[in-house]
């Protein structure tokens, strides 16, 4: 339904950086205005910080919190966990931000550089 490739401008820690990620997914989507907001994400500990609300860090524990708050106002929101092998749209369009001088974001269509990933991320 919507994607987008957003630049995070610091030298966060893998765990930041994932809480990050997900609060700006989740942003993005309730401003576009989906009704159905699945977030899948390959950071195990990120994911369950989230679904039981648990903080452990400080440094991320502000994200999460922020995250939580936005769970609450959207409609229907799902944070799960999926493994990499089955997430490579989500990294080559991570990788492709890190290239990109700005944001971009895709309505109705996907990022026409991952056509040929998505059939890893579904092999059924």
């Amino acid at each position: 339904m919507a994607s987008s490739a957003q630049r995070i401008e610091a030298n966060y820690s893998p765990q930041v950086a994932e809480a990050v990620t997900i609060y700006r997914g989740l942003r993005f989507a309730i401003d576009s205005g989906l009704g159905l907001i699945m977030v899948e994400s390959d950071a195990t500990s990120v994911v369950k910080w989230i679904n039981e609300g648990s903080y452990l860090d400080f440094e991320v524990g502000l994200i999460l919190s922020d995250s939580r708050s936005l769970i609450k106002v959207a409609r229907c929101v799902e944070i799960g966990y999926v493994s990499r092998k089955f997430n490579q749209v989500a990294h080559v369009m991570a990788r492709n931000a890190l290239l990109c001088e700005e944001d971009r974001y895709w309505m109705g269509e996907y990022p026409p550089y991952t056509k040929i990933f998505a059939p890893a991320d579904f092999p059924c």
